[in-house]
C-alpha cells in the first residue's frame, strides 16, 4: 500500500517579513484591505450656492443647470434627472420627479409632479 504524501507545513511568517510585504501587524494575506479615511466627494456646485459659497445663476447667463438626486446620460446630448430634478436657465426654472433634457434640440420632457416658473408665473401639473 503506497503512502499518501505528507502536505508541507511552511513556518509562519516573521512580523518583519509581513511588514515587507506591506501587511500591517497581525494581517493575514487574503484580508480586505484596510483603509485609514473615507474619501472626500467635493460638494457640488448646487451644495455651494445653498451654502451661500457661490452666487446663483444669474438672469442673464445662458447656462442650463441640472439638480437631480440621480443623473444620467450624456452631457450635451441628453441628460435625465430623476428624483427632486430640477432645471435652470435663465429666468426658468422646471422642477419635477423625472426630466429628460436634450440639448441639441432644446426640448425638455417632465414627469411626475411638474412645476414650471417663470419670473413671476407659475404652472403645475
Amino acid at each position: 500500500m503506497p503512502l499518501a504524501p505528507t502536505p508541507a507545513v511552511l513556518p509562519p511568517v516573521a512580523e518583519s517579513r509581513r511588514e515587507d510585504r506591506g501587511l500591517p501587524p497581525g494581517a493575514v494575506a487574503g484580508d480586505p484591505p484596510q483603509v485609514a479615511e473615507r474619501p472626500v466627494v467635493p460638494p457640488t456646485y448646487s451644495a455651494h450656492v445653498a451654502a451661500g459659497l457661490l452666487p446663483p445663476p444669474r438672469a442673464d447667463d445662458d447656462t442650463t443647470y441640472v439638480v437631480a438626486d440621480q443623473i444620467t446620460g450624456i452631457n450635451d446630448v441628453e441628460v435625465v434627472a430623476a428624483g427632486n430634478a430640477d432645471l435652470r436657465k435663465r429666468n426658468k426654472r422646471l422642477t419635477a420627479d423625472r426630466i429628460t433634457y436634450r440639448e441639441s434640440d432644446a426640448e425638455v420632457e417632465a414627469a411626475g409632479k411638474v412645476r414650471l416658473t417663470q419670473d413671476q408665473d407659475s404652472i403645475e401639473g
